[in-house]
């Protein structure tokens, strides 16, 4: 309807005063159709005058304009209003979900963090209880957590600055005050209060314009002094080209291959499950990835430690294991992943009871 009556204002503007006295009872008539609060002011404001002036087709144009900048501030007033209950709701959903999972799932700052990135998803109570129910098991299980801390035992690189790197000659700009500063330069829309142009400011002491001000100020559209005060010049400095070596290199990824096949299941398959939890945890406190993969007639993958990881997890730890066993593939996946640019250096571990057939002497040899 605001829309409606928006587009009627739009054409009403383009009328000479005598096009708009012929239009005014179709205008009347729209007016009170749309319910519009201007409806009933632009009837006694006709109503009062007999004749139909120029000066009576400004006013009454005017002041519609001003009901509108009401109509719309007060409507979007109202969807920030939904839109901020809609976040309050999503982020007291992602307190409650991070509150629940920090225990078992953040070791550090950095778990936390990603943790809180990871809960963004559509999740329900139910849906994470697996997850506290597997990190209860876990806690109950010391060495399973002492096994995934062995993982990976490499400590994180250390940076040492070389004595001895050559110079190289770095540019960039850098901002300075001009030789004249504060000099008006011309008129621009911003947000800056200190610089705005006397008629903004006269608007905000009439009650009908104050919320239009306001949304004039958000947007940055207010009426400004442009000052003329910076200028940026090229700075010159010197570096070391190579002015850093590392004596190690920061640990990789984890790849963790699971063996779902029937005879895996029972504690086999809460040991197997809550082990990966482990090395989850792990992973999120040292920003590493943890991919999981689980083998028996197919290869099903998921990755804990993407956007979606609470996801992944809750759907990993709802697997049965029920499968078959075919470790050659496993293992095929895991050399086909290991020779990528970005996994050549990951913590590789197959979790299984290696009740299976012979290894493929091509995979033997690899």
């Amino acid at each position: 309807e605001l829309t409606e009556e928006v587009m009627c204002y739009q054409q009403s503007q383009l009328l000479s005063t005598p096009q708009f006295i012929v239009q005014l009872p179709q205008i009347l008539d729209l007016l009170h159709r749309l319910n519009s609060p201007w409806a009933e002011q632009a009837r006694q404001l006709v109503d009062a005058n007999s004749t139909i002036t120029s000066a009576l087709h400004t006013l009454f144009l005017q002041r519609w304009r001003l009901s509108l900048i009401v109509q719309a501030t007060t409507l979007n007033q109202q969807l920030l209003e939904e839109e901020r209950e809609q976040l309050l709701s999503e982020v007291q959903e992602r307190m409650t979900l991070s509150g629940q999972l920090e225990p078992i799932l953040a070791d550090n700052n950095t778990a936390a963090g990603r943790l809180w990135d990871m809960s963004a998803g559509q999740l329900k109570r139910g849906d994470y209880q697996l997850i506290v129910k597997y990190g209860e098991f876990l806690n109950e299980q010391p060495e399973l957590k002492r096994l995934a801390e062995q993982l990976g035992r490499s400590r994180e690189a250390k940076s040492i600055p070389r004595n001895d790197a050559q110079m190289e000659t770095f540019r960039t700009l850098v901002r300075e005050p001009a030789t004249v500063p504060e000099q008006v330069d011309g008129l621009q829309q911003s947000d800056d209060i200190l610089r705005l142009l006397p008629p903004e400011l006269a608007t905000l002491g009439i009650t009908e314009l104050e919320y239009e001000f306001y949304r004039r100020l958000v947007e940055k559209q207010l009426l400004t002094y442009r000052l003329h005060g910076e200028s940026w010049r090229e700075k010159v400095i010197e570096r070391p080209v190579v002015h850093k070596d590392y004596d190690e290199q920061p640990r990789g990824p984890f790849i963790v291959c699971v063996d779902t096949s029937g005879s895996m299941g029972g504690f086999n398959e809460q040991c197997a499950k809550a082990f990966c939890l482990a090395l989850m945890r792990i992973a999120l406190a040292e920003n590493r990835r943890c991919y999981i993969m689980l083998f028996s007639t197919e290869i099903v993958r998921y990755e804990l430690s993407g956007p979606q990881g609470i996801e992944q997890a809750i759907r990993f730890l709802s697997q049965q294991f029920r499968g078959g066993t075919d470790l050659a593939s496993c293992f095929r996946a895991i050399m086909e992943r290991l020779q990528s640019r970005e996994w050549f250096d990951a913590d590789a571990v197959v979790i299984s009871d290696f009740i299976a057939q012979r290894l493929p002497d091509d995979v033997t040899s690899k």
